[in-house]
């Protein structure tokens, strides 16, 4: 009888780490690391004997570490791209994910010295876009569009040099305007 139950027990422990090894298998696949964790830690308590246990806990500890790492590696990867092709809105975003993602890490303190430049660069470039629409718009004979894009580029970034040349300009822009909706 104590034989039977010693290999149910045995039978039963097996099978649970086939079955957690599987769940972990599956959940480090899909970059799940917190939860591959913690199902092997609650096998490692149920199971604190088996060796098996702690290599696997082993394992997915090394993995969730090399992962973490190449995704940290990968913003800012993406971070540095972004600037040399001075897409600055795309590396604010790239680096806003890493400090909020990682902010203890190594990457997360090269960024963090870096983000006001960053966050200024993205708005001269918001600013430009929005200058180069308006001018579109004023060649196209699209007066009231390029009031209204005028007045916003006036509204939210207050003290650029474009808003400065604008609210000089605005006044004829919108006699344009006026103008304009008067032949029509």
């Amino acid at each position: 009888m104590k034989r039977r139950l010693d290999e149910a027990r045995a039978e039963a422990k097996a099978t649970d780490l086939r079955d957690t090894m599987r769940r972990t298998e599956d959940l480090m696949a899909v970059g799940d690391f917190a939860q591959a964790l913690g199902a092997v830690r609650e096998l490692v308590q149920r199971c604190p004997d088996s060796p098996e246990a702690a290599e696997l806990l082993a394992r997915v500890e090394r993995e969730e570490r090399a992962f973490t790492s190449e995704q940290r590696k990968r913003l800012y990867g993406r971070i540095e791209k972004s600037v040399q092709q001075r897409n600055w809105s795309a590396a604010v975003e790239a680096a806003e994910k890493l400090l909020e993602a990682y902010p203890d890490s190594s990457e997360a303190e090269l960024v963090g010295a870096q983000m006001q430049t960053l966050r200024t660069n993205a708005r001269i470039e918001g600013v430009r876009v929005l200058r180069d629409r308006i001018r579109d718009l004023i060649e196209r004979r699209r007066y009231f569009e390029a009031v209204d894009l005028a007045q916003k580029v006036i509204r939210e970034y207050p003290e650029s040099a474009a808003a400065k040349d604008l609210r000089r300009q605005l006044p004829k822009l919108e006699e344009r305007a006026m103008n304009s909706g008067k032949e029509s």
